[in-house]
């Protein structure tokens, strides 16, 4: 079976911020868009050109979200136009990998950039994720909520601590046949008392 992703917050001290990045640890984005809570209702964000934050890790693919919230500063009839080219940039060991498009809607939990494709070796070889702020309007503000990385091995890659991304979609999760998938997205269900099961090794869980 494939390597679960591993969910890291933007609070931990492995990702290193430039000086331009301030914490916002209130969920202070909480109460914005349909796509649920900041996770841990923390955030870093900056509001400066060429803002930068580094993340080491040794894995197949890494993706990062945060809240967008660039209708305002940019207009979203810029926003939807298929040209229109977010104020941040991402790399994987100095190549760029460029930048997922926003929503014209204030969203959290909302992809930033990613790849689904880095290249792994034998030697389990360390990458370097950066992640660049540009073309900054005055009242633009950007957002990094947590990062999500596959891990080439198991080794040395988890600890007590380590938090595990089970997808809705995960073979490991037995539903009963009152649930239905929505889109691909989610699994649902309107049934009192419908159920899921779930088995795992760890100290705790939690569903969202």
């Amino acid at each position: 079976m494939s390597l679960r992703a591993i969910v890291i917050d933007d609070t931990d001290p492995r990702i290193q911020y430039s000086p331009s990045w301030s914490a916002d640890g209130v969920g202070g984005q909480d109460s914005f868009g349909t796509n649920g809570l900041t996770y841990n209702h923390t955030q870093h964000f900056t509001t400066a050109n060429d803002s930068s934050l580094s993340f080491s890790f040794k894995g197949t693919s890494i993706n990062v979200y945060g809240t967008v919230d660039v209708s305002d500063a940019y207009g979203w009839q810029n926003v939807i136009a298929s040209s229109f080219e977010p104020p941040w940039e991402c790399f994987v060991d100095n190549t760029s990998i460029g930048f997922y498009k926003p929503s014209s809607f204030h969203e959290n939990n909302s992809p930033l950039c990613g790849s689904n494709s880095i290249a792994s070796s034998s030697t389990g070889s360390t990458h370097n994720f950066t992640l660049k702020t540009w073309n900054m309007t005055q009242s633009a503000t950007v957002w990094v909520d947590y990062l999500e990385y596959t891990p080439s091995s198991s080794d040395g890659e988890f600890d007590e601590d380590t938090t595990l991304l089970v997808p809705n979609n995960d073979s490991s999760i037995s539903y009963d046949s009152s649930w239905t998938t929505v889109d691909g997205l989610a699994t649902m269900t309107q049934t009192q008392g419908g159920k899921l099961s779930f088995n795992f090794t760890g100290a705790t869980s939690a569903v969202s």
